[in-house]
């Protein structure tokens, strides 16, 4: 059976909203509730994973985190926020010597979120998952900036969507093929769960470039001639121009691209520095 098939999201969604609506505390995890939400603040936190930046900000402020778990990192740096950073198997070795830790998963992508979950039941762990993470931070009325991306697209959007679940669902019939129907469905059952592997169904690309955040030059869905204006407003250090340039094979007419953060800027530089051998002219800064 097809999990992500259009009747099977469906299913999910009213099954998921009829459970959220009949209890409040639906994702406040069953060993939270025993201590009360407000323990979580007085626990040690290990924070599995370090690319969630503002999220993690806003839990150290707030929280007493101990540790953050990246593998890559750790090898070549000590600390970041001020916060020691460990590998996976001393944070295990951490968390299964003390009980009381909270290993607190805040990571995106699907393999990241396998990774530490797996790693998490299979230690039998206290843990809190990224939809956990924003209702907890919800109720004890912690709010983040707009910029990470789970605050940015989290309890604001869950709860949007479990309010007007019943306008939304029907939504999906305004679309044409079914591809697109189980896309829309699979769009608000992750908003829902902040699960990615809701986003699996709506990957798209090949080879290395086969993943759900590559929509932007997709053939499938674009046809790019070699006289393009690509505007990109708020570039952040030139991933997608870079992948411009590469589904154009270099042939275009202008690249507009805006970007505040002076740092993000030079990274900027050096990608297309890097690339104007093959593809474009040298920058005007």
């Amino acid at each position: 059976m097809d999990r992500f098939n259009i009747n099977n999201i469906q299913s999910e969604l009213i099954n998921l909203c009829g459970l959220l609506r009949a209890d409040k505390d639906y994702f406040i995890p069953n060993w939270l509730r025993e201590v009360g939400i407000k323990e979580m603040l007085n626990r040690k936190i290990i924070i599995c994973g370090s690319s969630s930046r503002e999220e993690i900000r806003t839990l150290a402020k707030n929280s007493n985190v101990v540790a953050i778990v990246d593998d890559h990192l750790a090898k070549k740096q000590d600390w970041i926020f001020g916060i020691p950073l460990i590998t996976t198997s001393e944070w295990i070795d951490r968390a299964k010597k003390d009980k009381s830790i909270i290993s607190c998963i805040l990571v995106t992508t699907l393999r990241a979120t396998r990774h530490f979950w797996r790693q998490c039941v299979q230690h039998d762990l206290n843990y809190i998952t990224p939809i956990q993470f924003i209702n907890i931070m919800d109720r004890l009325s912690i709010r983040g900036t707009t910029e990470g991306l789970m605050f940015r697209y989290g309890i604001d959007y869950f709860k949007y969507v479990l309010d007007h679940i019943d306008e939304l669902m029907p939504e999906s019939n305004s679309f044409v093929d079914a591809y697109s129907k189980q896309s829309f469905l699979s769009m608000l059952m992750y908003r829902m769960t902040l699960n990615p592997e809701y986003l699996e169904p709506m990957a798209v690309g090949r080879g290395r470039y086969y993943d759900y955040n590559t929509y932007l030059f997709e053939k499938t869905y674009l046809t790019l001639t070699d006289n393009e204006i690509y505007v990109d407003a708020g570039a952040y250090t030139g991933d997608s121009i870079e992948a411009f340039l590469y589904s154009v094979r270099g042939k275009f007419k202008h690249i507009y691209s805006f970007e505040p953060d002076f740092l993000n800027n030079e990274e900027i530089v050096k990608r297309i520095a890097g690339l104007q051998q093959h593809y474009i002219d040298p920058p005007k800064c």
